[in-house]
């Protein structure tokens, strides 16, 4: 939300929206590579959990087998292909509300106004995805599948709802970045 918020809002709060568009870059060319950066801040931030929650779990408990949630147990090298799985599963996820944050950056030049606006919008996700009454919605909600990446340390592996996450997460980013795409494209930059 921060990062995301941030990436245009923040350029024309800055007054530097207008210096990068003065140079010959077209908008959506400065879309693409903001959004590729939100991207790679999500793959480096997921990363950086993993590795750690590996690090302190070796030290502490050793590295072996890894028992799954299914109770089986798998070897090592299959656990990490499997935490990489899930690494590659929550950065989509991630990638897919920086989608989100990316069009509310087109719609202001206050960065904390958009950081907050992606908080909330994420946030109401995980109200409305905890109400049994919704629950003709909440497959279509981002937040409904984030919880699927344990499906991947389960034996065998439950791909359903992996699947569903990873299409919805592609329809989140693909309607986002669109809109994004056609709002910035018409804004007049005043800073």
């Amino acid at each position: 939300a921060v990062l995301s918020g941030d990436a245009i809002a923040g350029e024309a709060n800055l007054g530097t929206l207008r210096y990068l568009l003065t140079v010959p870059v077209h908008r959506t060319r400065l879309l693409i590579v903001k959004y590729a950066a939100l991207v790679v801040g999500t793959i480096i931030g997921v990363s950086v959990v993993a590795a750690t929650g590996l690090l302190v779990g070796g030290l502490l408990f050793g590295l072996g087998p890894v028992t799954l949630l299914s109770g089986t147990q798998i070897g090592l090298g299959e656990g990490l292909v499997r935490l990489a799985m899930a690494v590659a599963y929550v950065s989509a996820g991630l990638a897919a509300l920086a989608a989100i944050g990316l069009f509310v950056s087109t719609l202001t030049e206050q960065p904390i106004a958009a950081m907050i606006a992606v908080t909330i919008v994420s946030t109401a996700m995980w109200i409305l995805d905890g109400i049994p009454q919704l629950s003709w919605l909440q497959p279509w909600l981002l937040v409904h599948y984030w919880p699927a990446f344990a499906d991947l340390f389960r034996e065998p592996v439950f791909w359903e709802d992996i699947t569903r996450g990873l299409l919805v997460f592609l329809g989140y980013a693909v309607v986002f970045l669109g809109v994004a795409w056609a709002r910035f494209g018409q804004k007049d930059i005043t800073s």
